[in-house]
């Protein structure tokens, strides 16, 4: 923007965007084609938000960054030249590294979770504790932590208070029990770890991990 240089011929710019147009809008429509597949109902944000799978979204935001990225120089171009104003051109360059920047940030962080373990979608965290509390003998589901090994595929553990009136094996056949039922009715639960504690145990080894205010 300080040392513009001028366009010597902007056609060969507008040839070079429209071709880049047209070889990035193949796969942009094929990826949105895809993923309003994928999203069900929800809106696209949400989709992207909500999903366990970035692949699903990775190439369409990259395809949709691109495309904008070639709108920005063609705008910047016509606008250079219409106005005979270089500093547009400059303009339209930091435009493009703005989309660029905002898109890899929203990746990152979206798949950031992923990475370093993401919990279970809501639906499903409300799903394992319940279909756990309906075996007979359990009391209360104190924690359930579960972390996503794959897209596809849920680590679950829970920790559970049994009734105090079962025996060492009433309570292994239950949490037997429990574990099969959970998987049948979620099929991406990969595996299921139970953990017999009493609400007493689990409040006051609560209360010894939390530091005094």
């Amino acid at each position: 923007m300080l040392h513009p240089e001028p366009i010597i011929d902007p056609v060969i710019n507008y040839v070079v965007l429209g071709f880049e147009k047209k070889r990035k809008g193949v796969p942009w429509r094929i990826a949105l084609k895809e993923f309003r597949t994928v999203k069900g109902e929800l809106g696209y944000f949400a989709a992207m938000r909500q999903s366990k799978d970035p692949t699903s979204f990775i190439v369409l935001l990259e395809d949709s960054a691109a495309l904008l990225g070639v709108l920005i120089a063609l705008i910047g171009t016509y606008a250079r030249e219409a106005l005979n104003e270089a500093a547009f051109d400059g303009v339209a360059s930091i435009g493009i590294g703005m989309v660029l920047a905002v898109t890899a940030i929203f990746l990152a962080r979206e798949t950031e979770g992923l990475l370093i373990g993401e919990s279970a979608r809501p639906a499903l965290t409300r799903s394992i504790p319940r279909i756990a509390s309906e075996q007979p003998g359990i009391e209360h589901v104190n924690e359930l932590f579960t972390v996503h090994l794959s897209p596809r595929q849920v680590l679950a553990m829970l920790n559970v208070h049994f009734a105090s009136t079962l025996t060492v094996g009433e309570v292994e056949a239950a949490v037997d029990v429990i574990e099969r039922r959970i998987k049948s009715a979620l099929p991406e639960v990969e595996a299921v770890f139970v953990k017999p504690q009493s609400t007493e145990m689990y409040q006051r080894a609560r209360e010894r991990k939390i530091p005094d205010q």
